[in-house]
């Protein structure tokens, strides 16, 4: 299981840098070869006319939020707010005409698109990623399923159960790339959930670690930046793989 830090892209050429594919970048935490991973970006692919895609070099693999249609949105804070049109007819055409026209794309450039599924997002829960990976299934898109990010204010409750049952069931979709093991923090005014640390918020960190950790197999676990040593208590426990 290799563990993979959110950080951001001092190290790279100011270009990139002001891509919006590459707000962030997807660095190794361990080991001797430091390449980023992934790049990471929060924009919204169903606003509008999708940014130019980075020109043909490492890292191969571009992570973005799968996309939702009110505006009303923190996506750096992994904040959103209840969309009903973002589930129906007009955010999944938009979604499916995304994917159509960004596929070839894609393809010709050399990446990959790792959409990251949200509980007010078109990629909305397991179901909808099941789908996802059957219709697009040898297309170059991924997932990277963060189970905290699937959850709602009114399932905080039963978070354990919920978290259990996401992991597992993303750990047999075959296109799922990794996992964020993460946590979420109830906002205000509005009790939304926010994303932050794993050793943050309303989550066991336990709960959590655990899941992904028995479900990761070969697959990276992404971590945000802030606490890394608690986070890697969680996730790498004495006496544990």
């Amino acid at each position: 299981m290799e563990i993979l830090v959110i950080r951001r892209p001092e190290t790279q050429e100011p270009a990139r840098r002001a891509s919006p594919w590459c707000e962030r970048m997807l660095m190794p935490l361990e080991g001797k070869d430091k390449t980023a991973r992934a790049a990471l970006g929060t924009l919204n692919l169903l606003a509008g006319a999708v940014p130019e895609l980075p020109g043909v070099s490492r890292p191969a693999r571009l992570v973005a939020w799968s996309g939702w249609l009110p505006e009303d949105a923190s996506p750096e804070d992994g904040c959103f707010r209840t969309g009903f049109e973002t589930w129906g007819p007009e955010g999944r055409k938009k979604f499916e005409d995304l994917c159509d026209w960004l596929g070839p794309r894609l393809r010709e450039a050399g990446h990959t698109l790792v959409l990251r599924p949200h509980a007010r997002h078109v990629l909305s829960d397991i179901p909808s990623c099941v789908s996802f990976a059957k219709a697009r299934a040898g297309q170059p898109f991924e997932l990277l399923i963060e189970p905290g990010a699937l959850l709602t204010p009114e399932t905080l409750r039963d978070a354990e159960e919920h978290i259990g049952r996401i992991v597992s069931a993303a750990s047999e979709i075959a296109c799922v790339w990794g996992f964020l093991a993460g946590g979420v923090a109830r906002t205000r005014p509005d009790d939304e959930l926010s994303a932050v640390s794993l050793c943050e918020g309303d989550l066991d960190p336990d709960v959590v670690g655990r899941a992904v950790r028995r479900a990761a197999g070969n697959r990276p676990v992404v971590v945000y930046e802030a606490m890394l040593p608690r986070q890697l208590g969680f996730l790498r426990p004495a006496g544990r793989a």
